[in-house]
Formats: C-alpha cells, sequence, structure tokens
C-alpha cells in the first residue's frame, strides 16, 4: 500500500472486546453460513464535526467479500442500522440459526468509551444530547452469545477515544494531518482525565473465548481511514479485504500480513490485535477443528513479523513508565518485560523517525537474548540512562518471545550490521522464514505519541 497525501482518522477501532474475528468448520462452504453487516456514517443525533467517509464503502465491500465466501448476507446501512435494527437482526438469527452454520458479525462507524473507559458502538440513531441508543460491549456480546452456531464471529472497524486522538490532530513527526473521527459522546473533551494504559484489553483478547477477535487497533489506539483509489475505506477493512479468502491457512498467517499493511499505512499509529487463542486457528475454522502444520515455515518481512500479534500476558508481557499513552520530547521511559518459558526475548522499537531500533540484545547475537524462566529484563539496564524521544511523533516498542533459535537468528539477521533499519518500506525488504506454529512465538508491545512541550500535538475538537 501507498500512503496518500491526506487520509482521516476514524478513531475507529480500539474496541478490545468488540472485534473482528471470521471462523468455519473444516469442510468449507458446505452449509448456509449468516452474516449481519453493518455500516453508519450519517449520523442526525450527534453533533459530529463531519461524516464518516468510508464506513457504507466498508460495509458494501464485506457484505460483498462474505458472498463470495458462501455467507447469506444481511446489509444494514445507515437509517435501517438503528439500535432497535442491530439487535433485533441478531435476535432474529439467533432464532433461525443452525449448530452446522457459522455466524459473522461486522460493524463499521463511529464508536466511543463511556466515563469508565468502556467502549461503545453508536448505532445512526444514537443521540448525543441524551446519550441514548448506543450499544454496549456486553450488550453486543450477549446477543451474539444466543446465536448457537458451530463459528461466531465479531468484526468490528469502529472507534473509542483512547488518549491518542483529540480532534484535529496534527503529528508532527508524520507532517501530515489527521482529521478525527471520534466522537466525544460522553462529554469528555480534551486529554483523557487518567491515564490511557496501552495493555488494557489484553487480558480479554488472550482468553479462551468461543469467539475469535481479531481488532483494528489496540485498545489506547486510534484507527484510521483513508482513500484508496476513488473510494474512502478503513485501513483495518481495506487490507482485510486484500487478504480475506476461502483459502485454508492460520489466523497467525493472515494477521501478520494485515498488521504489515496497517501499522505502515498509519505510521505505526495503528496496530492489529488477534485472540491467542485462535492464532493457530485455520481462517473459517473452529477453535475445536485441530490445527494444520503441514506448512512448517512462513515466508514473512522483518516488518510484517515485527507486527505480527499474538498476545498472552501470562506468556510475555512488556510494560512502560510512566504507562500513559502521550509523552513529551525528552521525558523519560523505562521499559521492563517479563517472559515466563525458557527462550529468545527480542525487543525493536519504531522510533518517530520511522527506523526500527534493536533494544535487545544490544549485540544482536541470539545467545544474548535466550534467556530462562520467570525472566525479567528491564531496559536500559541502568535506569538512570532512561530512553526519551528527540521530536514529535509516534513510537511503538514490540517484544518478541520465540522459543526456537532459528527463528530467533532470523528476526536478528536484518540487524547484524548494528545499524538501525532505517524505516518501515526498509523493513519489508527483508526477507525472513519463522515456523507457522504460533505457540512457539509471542508478543507484546506499548504504544505511544510524543508531543514538544509548550506545543500540543492535539487542537481540541471544534462543536
Amino acid at each position: 500500500m501507498k500512503y496518500a497525501d491526506h487520509y482521516k482518522l476514524r478513531l475507529r477501532g480500539i474496541l478490545p472486546l468488540i472485534l473482528l474475528a471470521v471462523w468455519s468448520s473444516a469442510s468449507t462452504l458446505a452449509y448456509a453460513d449468516r452474516a449481519l453487516v453493518i455500516g453508519v456514517q450519517k449520523y442526525p443525533g450527534l453533533v459530529a464535526p463531519e461524516p464518516l467517509s468510508g464506513a457504507d464503502n466498508d460495509a458494501r465491500a464485506m457484505s460483498r467479500k462474505l458472498t463470495s465466501c458462501g455467507f447469506s448476507v444481511t446489509t444494514l446501512l445507515d437509517e435501517r442500522a438503528t439500535r432497535h435494527g442491530i439487535l433485533e437482526a441478531l435476535r432474529t438469527i439467533a432464532a433461525d440459526s443452525s449448530p452446522s452454520e457459522r455466524f459473522v458479525f461486522y460493524f463499521a462507524g463511529h464508536g466511543a468509551r463511556d466515563l469508565e473507559q468502556t467502549p461503545v458502538i453508536l448505532p445512526s440513531d444514537a443521540n448525543s444530547r441524551r446519550r441514548t441508543n448506543y450499544i454496549t460491549r456486553d450488550e453486543l456480546f450477549e446477543a451474539i452469545d444466543c446465536i448457537h452456531t458451530s463459528g461466531r464471529t465479531v468484526l468490528l472497524d469502529a472507534c473509542s477515544s483512547g488518549a491518542m486522538a483529540r480532534g484535529s490532530i496534527i503529528v508532527k513527526g508524520l507532517h501530515k494531518k489527521l482529521t478525527s473521527r471520534y466522537y466525544d459522546f460522553f462529554g469528555v473533551d480534551g486529554h483523557n482525565p487518567a491515564p490511557v494504559d496501552n495493555v488494557i484489553g489484553v487480558k480479554a483478547m488472550t482468553r479462551n473465548f468461543d469467539i475469535c477477535y481479531f481488532a483494528a487497533a489496540t485498545s489506547s489506539e486510534p484507527a484510521f481511514e483513508k482513500p484508496f483509489g476513488d473510494a474512502w475505506h478503513g485501513v483495518f477493512t481495506y487490507s482485510l479485504l486484500q487478504h480475506l479468502s476461502a483459502q485454508r491457512r492460520p489466523w497467525t498467517v493472515l494477521q501478520r500480513q494485515v498488521a504489515g499493511d496497517v501499522t505502515s499505512v498509519t505510521q505505526s499509529l495503528q496496530h492489529t490485535a488477534l485472540t491467542a487463542a485462535y492464532a493457530n486457528v485455520d481462517v473459517f475454522n473452529s477453535r475445536n477443528a485441530p490445527p494444520d502444520f503441514r506448512q512448517k515455515a512462513v515466508q514473512t518481512t522483518l516488518w510484517n513479523e515485527f507486527c505480527a500479534d499474538h498476545r498472552n500476558d501470562r506468556k510475555l508481557s512488556l510494560e512502560m513508565k510512566p504507562l500513559r499513552s502521550t509523552l513529551y520530547t525528552d521525558e523519560k521511559f523505562t521499559l521492563k518485560a517479563k517472559v515466563a518459558s525458557v527462550g529468545y526475548l527480542i525487543v525493536i522499537e519504531v522510533d518517530t523517525d520511522g527506523s526500527l531500533n534493536l533494544l535487545y540484545p544490544e549485540s544482536g547475537n541470539a545467545d544474548d537474548a535466550r534467556l530462562q524462566a520467570a525472566a525479567n529484563v528491564s531496559l536500559p539496564n541502568d535506569p538512570k540512562f532512561a530512553y526519551s524521544a528527540n521530536e514529535a511523533g509516534s513510537e511503538y516498542v514490540k517484544a518478541i518471545w520465540l522459543a526456537r533459535r532459528d527463528d530467533a537468528e532470523e528476526v536478528l539477521r536484518p540487524f547484524s550490521s548494528g545499524a538501525p533499519i532505517p524505516s518501515w518500506e526498509a523493513a519489508q525488504m527483508h526477507p525472513i522464514t519463522v515456523h507457522a506454529d504460533a505457540r512457539l512465538y509471542y508478543t507484546s508491545g506499548v504504544s505511544f505519541l510524543v508531543e514538544s512541550r509548550g506545543d500540543e500535538a492535539f487542537d481540541r475538537p471544534r462543536r
């Protein structure tokens, strides 16, 4: 994908529990599968800066994609996609579903967070003055939980605030202007009243749910939309549509492709997240179906491997102090990685200038990356020499735990010269081969914006 000169932030992602997944039984397309696809970009009840530009396009395109994969699709756009209309459609499907079927739910539109930072989605009749007609995470889950099919999928490209989005955002490190699409439904303007935890939702994403979630962004991040050719689309949805098919392959392979696209197009402002329990599950297959490891190796790139997501905080965690989603230039921060099992730890940073820096092991040697079980690694080793950003922009730090030495050597090989990788484009040019079994790697990451003191990176939204 190429960057557009101007693209919009839809702030549509970041709902840690209401997200995308696709699932099926091993015999594909042998029965009638059902899908409910929602697209909302007209909100007469909201005092919004301007309507979304790509939600309807996303919904129509996803309907076509799911139809081509054998689904019987019900599509609700704008005025039909009210709170009652969405929940009633789910009830109708629940009453007429079969255990032999699969079910997919997709939503593209506005999202928000309530005063407790819990994400909600906004149907077309959401009313900002009365704060009514939104759908909570629990309401959506309970409605889908009543659909007793062999596989249940929630695909959501909507957004929640996070501390990274405030109206019109000018990120100096990007030299781009991103127009916010987040709607402050509950009236919490300006910076969040409390720091936003970059790891919120990780525990939810790592539970063994009977639904596979594939998130457009982590819980503290925005999700973007931009023009692709003549049509606007969510960056996440557009990439997913390019790579999604009925071909049998594990989610971990698809997620690498989508994550690489999304992170590069948004210049590391947005990162996808996949429910860990489904990483080895073939796309469109039930979690109960045995994984297929006939394809032992994955041909990928350093960039896609960096963007790959397989989170399990019991296996690997990366913490940042201070734990905030916005830091000032020259403000100090430290990192701490915790690993549960013997293996190899690699920590890579995407700096505000877009370069990839190897933080651990500093030597670039796989022997120095090897850790024992229950190991803790502080970065830097001496907290007196804490990290700091020199210029405004976005930063992302990713920790990767690998069980196999060969995989660790593959990831470290592009850093053999000791110099940073100058850009994501350069990282995309480094081919690597790693094992396909997602049980052999785990990831954890933190992302944050950097702004200059006295010159805020965010303008407050105009009402």
